[in-house]
């Protein structure tokens, strides 16, 4: 997730409280292993981050 998507909404300010709040919490996942399951071939690291991080759940929505 990129800060620059969430300029237009948030003050500057508040998209640093923002995206430092994110990363008090968050858990960076590097996949090691590529697949290539989806119909859609750009939501493929979606499922390779869940995999990877051995998430219990993915909730996606575009």
């Amino acid at each position: 997730m990129s800060p620059h998507k969430f300029k237009n909404i948030f003050t500057a300010k508040r998209n640093k409280e923002l995206f430092s709040l994110l990363d008090s919490y968050a858990i960076v996942v590097l996949p090691r292993e590529k697949i290539d399951v989806c119909r859609d071939k750009k939501d493929n690291f979606l499922l390779e981050v869940a995999l990877e991080g051995k998430a219990d759940y993915l909730n996606y929505r575009r």
